[in-house]
């Protein structure tokens, strides 16, 4: 990708954003190899624009 290219995906991504967090929940031993296993797990994940709120009083999550 040349340059051009990457500055104008960074201008189209920059107020977007994912967070994924996820929980280990159990081990599955199928075999006698350590990689003959698998796992299971919880995992939520967020995504959408974000945005600088600079004076806290006009953020959404301001508290009175």
């Amino acid at each position: 990708m040349s340059s051009p290219q990457v500055r104008r995906q960074d201008r189209l991504l920059a107020d977007r954003a994912c967070f994924e967090v996820d929980e280990p929940i159990k081990v599955f031993d199928y075999g006698r190899f350590e990689c003959d296993s698998g796992f299971a797990y919880r995992s939520a994940i967020a995504y959408g624009r974000i945005r600088i709120v600079d004076d806290r009083t006009k953020s959404p999550d301001a508290k009175s």
